[in-house]
């Protein structure tokens, strides 16, 4: 616990006035401070523990240097802890370096660590060893046991009894590595708010690195416990354990709480980024320009130990009331890896209902202009989720749990939820050793897709679908969109599955364009009861439905793939971001269908900026009586249109 600072004027004293004494600065440096000092930039602390006994409410810390030790604040509200700027990075570092001897031969070796710690994870030469994409890699498998230990190479065990730490090296000898170990049961920087909460807390700047505790709750590199109105902004998070950071609250709602410009890489077994609240509901939650690098703990050969998956970003509530109600992420992107990690890239659970199915504003989460890298596909929980102008990058599909063979699934949870894409760019390969679609969609799930294009990249010979159903329940509205598969070999088929006639008014999308369908474009009939062929041609327009393997039509943005060797679109150049209002591989659009062809309501004059040159064309066009001033699209030029103006050019685009 912090401790008051007492206040020595005895003349206020003697005149039993009270005495207020304004809030601190502390700064504490790793290297260069002393704990006998006074905290201050000129005589700084050393320690992180110091300045956890001498921290109060209202303070300011400001960090440098490499900490090997945690910072625990309880109950401090309108605090701030930040980088000590023109110094050193501060770093928290969870690892302990091993400098004892060592005892054994032929690889496997052991050594006495401190009492009363167990590692929770071992790492050789961590900060040496990084691989093309910038992960580090280098941790040690924990065997089952001491006997399992001296036949798996690159593994470890630790007797509790004895303080005995045991390492397989593959043949090497420990004394040529640096091997450090984490300790289980802590976390990088803890704010604690419980039981009343703490409020206006601001984390700035600061790295936490190797809090590699597996076990769930444990293992944060931020951990903001009960916290509102608060922000951790410009941090950086490495190879911890559960989460990279967590806005976790047991005690209080978890309100207006915001996170930016942020990088998580890795983490062990859940998620690099978390929004959780047991009480009350989630509200005010905002993820701003944060980047999540989405793998587990990497081994001595730089390849994934295994593990359950770790995602990128999760919101969700305890299953017993709370909801999520308002979680916005906006400019965040999600890196993903061809490692087998099959985690989704954005896992809400738990919401609330969108009021409007159409309108992503009405939405609990929404991912706005996000953009997810490579990997394996999303893996949706039923909620409500809208992602608004993301683009959306797979070298693979297939998710995690129920829907193996889709891009976009919904894991087989109860129901009801809703998802929405609007304005989004989707590249995947669906080539597998099964079917595979766009979307694999079951439960209670209401799916509307909005102005989207999506295109299949795979060349194997078997079925891709656009859709695929397994359940009469579900239901699939797509409007102005583009389904194009890069050719025509095997089976490409529009839609697949269910056979219940009543799910027929769950379903429409007759505005679309699909491209390179097989001859027979849609699904079999599971029994009599229901000609699917005959239900689905009824239900789109068939001069959008392009059978022969021609090249894509200019209409729909996607002409001009310029496929590389391997038939990737992205792993030779970067892909045009949702801000660019172009189609596949830079094509402009000239029709009315794909992701971008979804109008900026506020850039009137097409130029790609939102300034006052769009007030000038609007007030023309107004004036005019023009089409083009009517921007709520009612047919009418009047008063609205002048307010939806005023609001798309607040809000940018």
């Amino acid at each position: 616990m912090a401790r008051r600072r007492p206040c020595f004027a005895a003349w206020l004293l003697a005149a039993s006035w009270s005495c207020n004494l304004p809030a601190a600065d502390y700064y504490v440096h790793a290297s260069m401070g002393s704990d006998t000092s006074v905290g201050s930039s000129s005589a700084p602390f050393r320690t992180l523990a110091r300045l956890q006994a001498t921290m109060d409410a209202g303070d300011r810390a400001f960090l440098a240097g490499t900490f090997r030790e945690s910072l625990y604040l309880e109950g401090l509200s309108n605090i701030t802890v930040a980088q000590w700027e023109g110094e050193a990075q501060a770093v928290l570092r969870g690892d302990r370096v091993i400098t004892g001897a060592w005892s054994g031969g032929a690889g496997v070796w052991s050594t006495t660590i401190e009492p009363a710690v167990t590692p929770g994870a071992v790492v050789v030469d961590w900060d040496t060893s990084v691989d093309e994409h910038g992960r580090h890699y280098g941790f040690l498998r924990a065997a089952a046991g001491p006997e399992e230990v001296l036949n798996e190479p690159n593994s470890f065990w630790f007797s509790d009894a004895s303080d005995t730490l045991t390492v397989n090296l593959a043949g090497d000898d420990p004394t040529e590595h640096q091997i450090a170990y984490s300790r289980l049961g802590v976390d990088g920087l803890t704010i604690f708010g419980a039981p009343a909460g703490v409020a206006n807390v601001v984390v700035d700047g600061l790295h936490s690195y190797l809090w590699a505790d597996p076990t769930p709750g444990w293992g944060y590199g931020f951990k903001m416990l009960d916290c509102r109105d608060s922000v951790l902004r410009n941090h950086v998070a490495i190879d911890n354990g559960f989460h990279g950071s967590g806005w976790v609250n047991y005690y209080t709602p978890n309100t207006n709480n915001r996170e930016e410009n942020g990088a998580v890489w890795g983490c062990n077994d859940d998620s690099c980024y978390v929004f959780y609240t047991g009480v009350g509901d989630i509200t005010g939650a905002r993820l701003t320009d944060c980047v999540a690098y989405k793998y587990t703990y990497l081994g001595r050969d730089a390849r994934p130990l295994g593990g359950r998956g770790c995602l990128g970003f999760a919101c969700h509530t305890s299953a017993d009331g709370p909801l999520v109600r308002d979680f916005e992420m906006r400019r965040c992107r999600v890196v993903e890896f061809d490692d087998d990690n099959l985690g989704a890239a954005i896992g809400p659970q738990n919401t609330s209902y969108p009021s409007d199915e159409s309108d992503w504003r009405t939405y609990p989460v929404r991912a706005v202009e996000c953009v997810v890298e490579g990997g394996k596909a999303n893996l949706f929980y039923p909620s409500g989720l809208a992602m608004v102008r993301c683009d959306l990058r797979y070298t693979r599909s297939g998710a995690r749990a129920a829907s193996e063979e889709a891009v976009f699934a919904d894991n087989y949870a109860p129901g009801p939820g809703a998802i929405l894409l609007d304005s989004c760019q989707v590249i995947a390969d669906l080539d597998g050793p099964g079917s595979r679609a766009f979307f694999g969609v079951r439960a209670d799930m209401r799916w509307t897709i909005l102005n989207s294009s999506f295109l299949d990249v795979g060349v194997n010979t078997r079925e891709h679908r656009a859709f695929a159903w397994y359940t009469p329940r579900a239901g699939l509205v797509a409007r102005g969109s583009v389904f194009a598969f890069r050719n025509r070999n095997g089976v490409r088929w529009l839609g697949y599955g269910d056979n219940d006639a009543a799910w027929l008014a769950l379903h429409d999308f007759d505005d679309g364009v699909y491209v390179n369908i097989s001859d027979h474009g849609y699904s079999t009939v599971w029994d009599g009861s229901f000609n699917n062929e005959h239900e689905w041609r009824s239900m789109v327009d068939p001069g959008g439905v392009y059978t022969r393997a021609l090249p894509f039509l200019d209409a729909t943005g996607a002409s001009g793939l310029e496929l590389d060797d391997r038939g990737e679109l992205w792993s030779a150049r970067r892909f045009p971001t949702p801000h660019s209002r172009v189609g596949f591989n830079g094509t402009a659009f000239t029709g009315t269908l794909g992701a971008y062809q979804h109008r900026c309501d506020a850039d009137l004059n097409d130029d790609g900026f939102v300034n006052a040159d769009d007030y000038d064309t609007f007030a023309q066009a107004f004036e005019d009586g023009s089409p083009d001033a009517d921007v709520n699209q009612d047919g009418y030029v009047n008063g609205d249109d002048y307010d939806a103006f005023a609001e798309a050019f607040e809000e940018g685009c």
